[in-house]
């Protein structure tokens, strides 16, 4: 399993996770949430910068919630987020798919081989494509608002 976060400055290194290994909230705040941090400052230089995750039981647990309101000047939690919403995430609709097509499955024969296929594909991803595909967020909601909460049918986005 692999994590990687998606910011106005480009894209975080992934996070491997071992194998076997479960998500769960306490590996999510133990692990995951202090690798954000750490990219976040990186990609950001300390500045203060907004995290918004998606409704996964992990990122709503209690604890989780209370490290990123503290952690996160701009924090978007789970009151304010839509749950099950792939369609409204960068990684999901767009960022994820162009690693995908950056990695050469050809060179994968092991779990190591695969993963450093994909840290290279991450290096490949231009931070204006990030950038762009950020931008179409917003239309990206109003998609979602205009179809009652349905999967976005608009071409357009």
């Amino acid at each position: 399993m692999v994590a990687l976060g998606a910011t106005w400055n480009g894209i975080t290194v992934p996070f491997f996770f071992q194998r076997g290994e479960r998500l769960n909230g306490k590996t999510y705040l133990d692990e995951l949430l202090p690798f954000f941090k750490m990219e976040s400052d990186r990609l950001f230089g300390h500045q203060n910068c907004g995290f918004q995750q998606d409704g996964a039981s992990c990122h709503t647990d209690k604890s989780v919630q209370k490290w990123c309101k503290k952690n996160f000047k701009f924090f978007i939690s789970k009151d304010k987020w839509p749950p099950n919403s792939p369609e409204l995430n960068p990684l999901d609709y767009s960022i994820w798919n162009s690693i995908s097509n950056n990695v050469d499955y050809y060179k994968v024969k092991t779990i190591n081989d695969l993963r450093r296929e994909i840290e290279k594909a991450t290096k490949q991803i231009d931070v204006n494509y990030v950038r762009d595909t950020i931008s179409v967020f917003l239309r990206r909601v109003r998609s979602v608002e205009k179809h009652n909460g349905e999967l976005i049918i608009d071409e357009h986005c």
